[in-house]
């Protein structure tokens, strides 16, 4: 079957404003066509390529938002825990983490450093 580009092309702008897909192979999913077809016409580094992929991050990034200010709003501790992770610092989340380990080279010999406790690596 013959596919016009133009013609699939809007089929994925109204899959991306309908279903609000996360990335290219759930739209993929929604087409008429299959993927390989699909990158047959929408070469990887196209104009319409990238607009569909900029289209697919902003409902990705609309998304977390969202999420990250109900998870903030929360009176769940687990859910509050989640977000000072995923916005807090390096510091923040050793502090938070039930274990945390962190390997340093020194050039002779691994330091494991595990829970606040150094140990020497073999």
């Amino acid at each position: 079957m013959s596919y016009n580009t133009k013609k699939l092309y809007n089929q994925a702008l109204k899959v991306i404003d309908e279903v609000e897909p996360y990335w290219i192979e759930q739209l993929v999913a929604h087409m008429p066509c299959s993927k390989p077809t699909f990158y047959d016409h929408f070469k990887l580094d196209s104009n319409e390529f990238n607009t569909l992929k900029g289209l697919l991050e902003n409902i990705r990034i609309n998304a977390c938002l969202a999420q990250d200010k109900k998870w903030s709003e929360s009176d769940n501790a687990t859910l509050q825990l989640a977000h000072r992770k995923l916005i807090g610092s390096d510091e923040d989340r050793r502090k938070l983490s039930q274990t945390y380990t962190d390997v340093k080279l020194d050039g002779k010999q691994n330091i494991i450093i595990q829970d606040g406790t150094e140990l020497e690596a073999p």
